[in-house]
């Protein structure tokens, strides 16, 4: 049984793994960029790249691991970019159901967007999947002086929004996303795209789902009314539930 909270004023929602299933394309985007300078991480070390910012990432191969840093003149970031840009172009997808789910919810809640990349990129991926026009409040890694998992961010697009921070509810697909929402006050959905429920769960998410096509469940936990009723209406995937 999920303890609904109709109080709910705002949602918000990371991008990577969240609005768009760009977490398996950023990955093979570092590999490539990496591969042309002969250096090669295990499944796990790659793995770690989700939930923060490749600037980070980058200082934890060089700082903690090991690995050679960039030359002189080397802009590995930028070159990153490129390469996912070049990818995402053609099979970049949004997660399954959350356009319908944006649109259901446009107009009956203020939504925020709150991600730790840089606007330009925020802009494009929103232009592209026809959502101008369908956010509040955004905040980028250029409105913050600490990215996630600090919980400025969240603090901000609460400010933003003009909402308390319990009244807002966020949806993260990574640890270090719902750590920087529950240490600002904020609930939390799990979005597994990226992490296990196990994990995200450890992390402080209070509700978890596949995606945003299990409609039922994020009906359940936004409070009556607030989505539309739909014939197709699934029923919960196993092992979905509440707080518990």
């Amino acid at each position: 049984m999920i303890d609904s909270n109709p109080q709910y004023r705002a949602v918000v929602f990371d991008l990577d793994g969240v609005l768009i299933d760009s977490e398996p394309i950023h990955l093979r985007s570092a590999e490539v960029m990496l591969a042309r300078r002969g250096i090669r991480l295990t499944p796990e070390q790659a793995a770690q790249q989700t939930g923060i910012t490749i600037h980070k990432f980058l200082e934890k191969m060089v700082n903690e691991w090991g690995f050679p840093g960039p030359k002189p003149g080397e802009d590995w970031v930028a070159e990153k970019r490129v390469i996912f840009r070049e990818m995402a172009e053609t099979e970049l997808q949004p997660v399954a159901g959350v356009s319908e789910c944006i649109r259901a919810l446009h107009g009956k809640m203020k939504i925020g967007l709150a991600s730790s990349s840089p606007r330009p990129y925020i802009d494009w991926a929103i232009r592209k999947f026809g959502w101008t026009g369908m956010f509040d409040a955004i905040c980028t890694i250029e409105d913050v002086r600490r990215p996630k998992p600090d919980p400025q961010m969240y603090q901000l697009i609460a400010e933003r929004l003009g909402v308390e921070r319990h009244a807002a509810l966020a949806f993260e697909d990574s640890p270090a996303g719902i750590q920087s929402a529950v240490v600002a006050g904020v609930d939390c959905v799990g979005v597994g795209t990226s992490f296990s429920s196990e994990m995200l769960r450890a992390a402080g998410a209070k509700w978890f789902v596949q995606d945003f096509s299990d409609y039922a469940t994020l009906s359940a936990i936004l409070g009556d009314g607030v989505l539309p009723p739909r014939r197709d209406r699934s029923e919960p995937r196993a092992g979905v539930s509440g707080p518990g």
